[in-house]
């Protein structure tokens, strides 16, 4: 009996429809943006989840947008978009410095010491 090995160049594993649909799928960024500045909080809640995803691989994109978020008169928008841009700037370093001076005190003292407010 001959045993061929095990096929490494087959099929991949585990298949595409296995894994999630990610968050942000199925609506705009400035849909999402939308959706956060809304009352809901379960809808809030979806929306910060859809947008740290699109910013995983477009930080680009959703800067701006959290960026003029910070200027919302309601303080759970602006708190929430000030958290977003400072994980942002802790995982890319593309927050432009005077977008880290406007979130430094709606973040924790964690993220205060990342911001790296003396140099651009």
């Amino acid at each position: 009996m001959y045993w061929g090995g095990i096929d490494y160049l087959g099929n991949e594993w585990p298949p595409k429809q296995w894994y999630p649909i990610p968050p942000g799928t199925g609506k705009s960024l400035q849909e999402w943006v939308q959706q956060m500045k809304g009352g809901d909080p379960e809808a809030t809640r979806n929306a910060r989840i859809a947008i740290a995803d699109i910013a995983y691989d477009k930080p680009d994109e959703v800067i701006p947008e959290l960026a003029q978020m910070l200027g919302e008169p309601s303080d759970y928008c602006h708190r929430h978009a000030a958290r977003m841009l400072g994980l942002i700037h802790f995982h890319s370093g593309l927050v432009p410095l005077d977008i880290r001076q406007r979130i430094y005190p709606h973040v924790s003292e964690f993220l205060q010491s990342k911001l790296e407010l003396d140099s651009d």
